[in-house]
């Protein structure tokens, strides 16, 4: 008996063993995990405080374009506003030189003697009386037209007026003195028979008196 109780507790202490041998096993196995579980710990408190806000960086990145922009639109206004000095600097010389333009104009046609006496020229229009041109007369045109015939050929001193018939006796007298004035010789071309007239064409030919 004492020997089959002697073999029974070698067996439980032998089974005692296997069984301490197992949970020291087991407690190598738990200190592995919490030392690998305390380096994922740590390691993701690692990442997270290495994590950088991304907002303040958006904000600056909008601050900068926002600056960029306004400094872009300040130099194409400086541009603009020197181009547009350099325009009215232009504009003003050569506002200044058509003014003396119109000056010197003015001096010159204020020299000018004219052939006949009310013939002007106002601004760009010539003036008879002070009536413009085209609203002149046919007869008042044609006296002044004989005077500046007379001015312009110094010379030759003869004009032909073909629209003599256009003149009453008050011009023809006048065209008549203009003629005297300048010493010169009136050719005037009337329609009909005139007790006055030096040559009459009929039919193309001189007619015989």
């Amino acid at each position: 008996a004492a020997k089959a109780a002697a073999v029974k507790i070698g067996e439980a202490e032998g089974q005692i063993a296997k069984w301490q041998a197992a949970l020291k096993d087991r407690r190598v196995q738990l200190e592995g995990i919490e030392k690998n579980h305390a380096a994922a710990v740590a390691k993701r408190a690692e990442a997270a405080a290495s994590v950088i806000d991304a907002a303040p960086i958006a904000e600056a990145i909008r601050t900068a374009g926002e600056a960029n922009a306004r400094v872009l639109a300040n130099a194409a206004k400086a541009k603009a506003n020197g181009a547009l000095d350099a325009l009215r600097v232009k504009y003003n010389g050569l506002t200044e030189t058509i003014h003396k333009l119109a000056e010197q104009k003015a001096a010159r046609i204020a020299a000018v003697k004219m052939p006949i006496d009310g013939l002007a020229i106002a601004g760009n229009d010539v003036t008879m009386n002070g009536v413009p041109w085209n609203q002149c007369s046919s007869a008042e045109r044609l006296e002044a037209e004989v005077a500046l015939g007379f001015a312009a050929n110094p010379k030759l001193r003869v004009v032909l007026i073909r629209d003599g018939s256009l003149l009453d006796d008050e011009h023809l007298a006048r065209v008549v003195a203009l003629a005297e004035k300048h010493d010169g010789q009136c050719l005037i071309e009337v329609v009909g028979e005139r007790g006055d007239c030096s040559v009459i064409i009929e039919d193309g030919s001189v007619k015989v008196a």
